[in-house]
């Protein structure tokens, strides 16, 4: 069950708990990224990709997508999700799809793609997984499902979805024995940074 303290601003895309913002999954993951060489126009166009990617695979599970006006740059994306639901067994209405959650002890936050309860993490991506952040990704996800009313079962299969843009998928299950602890450690890092910023204000 969500806790009554826990808020997402969707206009600001923020995480609170108890008034406090605390920070989502991508932000604690923050240093074990390197964009650096990457232009900053094709960073930006390859995030808006993304996210119009996720909104079309999200309407598409809550049967709101109006297919005749999709982009067609984003069709090949969507036919690659239906292949991919073939070949896995699942059916939209198995997923829990982009809901907020938080966890107000350990203060983090974030928004799953698709969970089906007691089986999959399921995080969607337009780019090759990646085995040093993916792993992290979604455990810290299953973390905050169980946290809010999820199933606690012994293992949740963690899957990276890469939606091609030639109509294929790739689908890798990132499950790693040291993922928690290691997220753990991170989210450390983050609040000690987040004192030590606020001794420098004093």
């Amino acid at each position: 069950m969500a806790s009554k303290e826990y808020r997402f601003d969707e206009s600001t895309h923020t995480h609170s708990i108890g008034g406090i913002i605390v920070p989502g999954i991508t932000t604690v993951l923050k240093p074990l990224y390197d964009f650096s060489a990457v232009p900053e126009h094709i960073l930006k166009a390859s995030c808006a990709y993304g996210s119009a990617v996720h909104k079309v695979v999200e309407l598409d599970c809550l049967d709101a997508l109006d297919v005749d006006s999709l982009d067609e740059s984003l069709r090949p994306s969507l036919t690659g999700f239906g292949q991919w639901l073939r070949d896995f067994g699942f059916s939209k209405s198995d997923f829990i799809v982009e809901v907020p959650m938080g966890d107000p002890a350990l203060k983090f936050a974030g928004i799953p793609d698709l969970i089906v309860d007691g089986k999959a993490i399921i995080e969607l991506k337009t780019r090759k997984v990646n085995m040093l952040t993916d792993p992290l990704q979604t455990v810290a996800q299953q973390n905050l499902w169980v946290k809010n009313g999820g199933a606690r079962v012994k293992e949740y299969a963690h899957y990276v979805l890469e939606l091609r843009q030639d109509e294929t998928y790739r689908c890798t299950r990132v499950n790693t024995k040291d993922a928690w602890s290691k997220f753990r450690r991170l989210l450390d890092y983050y609040w000690i940074g987040q004192e030590v910023s606020a001794w420098k204000r004093v």
